[in-house]
């Protein structure tokens, strides 16, 4: 099973596209998250994978009804700790593994698997944990446009999520992808994903990313300063993805 996190409106979206387009699947279309105007072409979030998700992290499901989905946005607003995220991860195992199960062919999304990724880990077959990196002062945009957070509380939250990513993340199985080179065209970058998951050589890469870039269209970061912590944290996320492009680079030059 292929996990895709990553900060919210860090184009986990768009790389997902980009992952169907590369045969990977995500499930049946009606089982999805549905599409709105900030995603016009999906999400490609299972809804039982955000409900459990969503448990783990509120206590509450995400999809149940709009007064509960309401409930459950308040109560992760207030970015519950790793031990009560704990404590509801182990009532909700054998929902996990479950998933796992029903997934363990194909790939499953949610930004929250930030904060719930190690409880995955453990009652899941999870092979690999692609991780999207989106430039920071983008990602506080667009929280600030879509849910009209303020910019003090974006960057909160996006530091709550990537330092329980980082506590969480495989050794070796976490897989880097720079969305704001993917949404330049750099071709590369989606051939690093395509061969560290194993993916059909035969698809045509380059058209693919072509279509979903133009589709997408991110908003670039605008005011490009971000608190002094979000920077740090920033950096070493990069520095975790320089070292696994490296390591990847001398591993296929073995294998050849």
């Amino acid at each position: 099973m292929i996990v895709v996190t990553g900060m919210h409106r860090s184009g986990t979206s768009l790389v997902c596209q980009l992952l169907a387009g590369m045969g990977v699947s995500f499930g049946a279309a009606e089982d999805r998250f549905p599409s709105d105007r900030w995603n016009a072409a999906g999400y490609f979030e299972q809804r039982t994978v955000m409900d459990c998700n969503s448990r783990i992290v509120t206590g509450l499901p995400r999809n149940r009804s709009r007064l509960v989905a309401w409930l459950s946005k308040l109560v992760y607003l207030t970015m519950p700790g790793a031990a009560a995220i704990a404590r509801r991860a182990e009532r909700e195992r054998a929902a996990v593994a479950e998933l796992g199960r029903q997934y363990r062919d194909g790939a499953v999304k949610d930004p929250r698997f930030c904060l719930t990724l190690g409880s995955w880990r453990q009652a899941a077959p999870v092979r690999r944990v692609v991780v999207c990196l989106r430039q920071p002062a983008a990602v506080l945009a667009s929280l600030g446009r879509r849910d009209h957070l303020p910019r003090w509380l974006a960057a909160r939250f996006y530091a709550y999520h990537l330092q329980a990513l980082l506590r969480q993340l495989p050794p070796d199985g976490a897989v880097f992808v720079d969305v704001d080179r993917l949404a330049a065209g750099a071709l590369d970058e989606l051939e690093h994903l395509r061969r560290r998951l194993g993916l059909d050589a035969a698809i045509d890469t380059a058209a693919l990313l072509r279509d979903v870039v133009q589709r997408e269209r991110l908003a670039a970061a605008g005011d490009a300063r971000c608190p002094a912590g979000i920077d740090s944290l920033w950096r070493r996320l990069q520095a975790l993805a320089a070292a696994e492009r490296s390591a990847a680079g001398v591993a296929s030059e073995a294998a050849e």
